[in-house]
C-alpha cells in the first residue's frame, strides 16, 4: 500500500468516526437546531 493510499484511508476512517459521533450525539439528544447555534456563533462575534 502506497503512503497516499494509507493517508486517503487513513482520512476515511477519521471521517466515519465523526460521522458516527454525530449521529450517537443526535440519537441521545445532545444536538440543537443550525438556526440557534449560527445567531450564538453572531452574538459572540458582535460583542
Amino acid at each position: 500500500m502506497s503512503k497516499d493510499v494509507y493517508e486517503q484511508s487513513d482520512e476515511m476512517l477519521e471521517l466515519y468516526s465523526l460521522i458516527k459521533e454525530g449521529l450517537e450525539d443526535e440519537q441521545q439528544g445532545k444536538v440543537r437546531p443550525f438556526s440557534e447555534a449560527l445567531e450564538e456563533i453572531r452574538e459572540e462575534m458582535n460583542s
